[in-house]
């Protein structure tokens, strides 16, 4: 909703350049139906008792023109039409589960060159669950994103008659747009997130063993159940290994396997921890 708020705001320090703001699609009502569906499924998945980040509502894209080309309220439409018709062929929904969770607002910009920022563009969020909490996991895929990007170039060039390959850069001031950083750069980081995440939990496993060999010692069954139900928590929430984390995976198994099958000895004949 604070989203829904910053592209209606016509007094947002960001909007100083925006001329006009104009709803082409939807209202506040279809940004709270995209809240509501998000609630509703994380309220599904716990009732499941299922573990899992918490899911996100939406997916944002911004569709920009350069400025001095500026398509009439009516061609904006068209435009939406046609990415939404296309998006719902991508994710394999009907238009009509996608009309409740699509909120479209456009943004007319200042169109002297001589001031920084982007000419006309337009605010599409989209929800990640349907009213029927169908979950489209494809919205926040690359693929998606470039099957958006093809077809408002084809949109734009079918509704304007203005082709992006024809189309000249005209710039009235100097700068450098940043760059982005490089894919491999990014898989990189990501790779080492996750390698630290993986320590997180090893280091959770191995503190939680301590504490169950401790109880095991003392003959404490309660400190046992509960330890031992939480290192079978900890294992339903790990995260499928690589290549690369596959030993340490390995590890984390294996040592929640030694504490079941040490609970399951002689000694504590009357000791029965709960299967995994």
């Amino acid at each position: 909703m604070a989203r829904e708020h910053y592209l209606i705001n016509e007094r947002h320090r960001n909007h100083k350049h925006t001329e006009k703001i104009i709803s082409i699609f939807g209202s506040e009502t279809q940004s709270l139906n995209i809240l509501r569906n998000c609630e509703r499924y994380k309220l599904k998945q716990a009732s499941k008792r299922q573990g899992g980040r918490p899911p996100t509502e939406a997916v944002e894209f911004c569709l920009t023109l350069p400025k001095g080309i500026r398509p009439t309220q009516q061609q904006w439409r068209q435009i939406l039409n046609k990415l939404m018709f296309t998006l719902a062929i991508h994710l394999d929904v009907p238009t009509s589960k996608l009309a409740p969770i699509v909120r479209a607002v456009l943004h007319q910009q200042n169109h002297d060159v001589a001031i920084k920022g982007t000419g006309d563009h337009m605010h599409v969020v989209i929800g990640k669950f349907t009213n029927d909490l169908i979950y489209l996991a494809e919205l926040q895929r690359k693929s998606t994103t470039r099957r958006l990007k093809t077809a408002y170039n084809n949109a734009v060039y079918e509704v304007v008659g203005i082709s992006h390959k024809s189309y000249r850069l005209q710039k009235g001031y100097d700068g450098i747009a940043k760059k982005r950083a490089p894919s491999w750069s990014v898989k990189a980081a990501r790779k080492q997130e996750v390698i630290k995440q993986q320590e997180r939990q090893l280091k959770r496993i191995i503190a939680q063993a301590n504490k169950w060999l401790s109880a095991f010692d003392t003959n404490d069954q309660k400190q046992m159940n509960r330890q031992y139900n939480r290192l079978c928590e900890e294992l339903s929430h790990l995260e499928s290994a690589n290549s690369e984390t596959q030993d340490m995976f390995d590890f984390m198994q294996q040592l929640i396997c030694k504490v079941e099958t040490k609970g399951n000895s002689k000694r504590l004949s009357k000791y029965h921890p709960p299967r995994i």
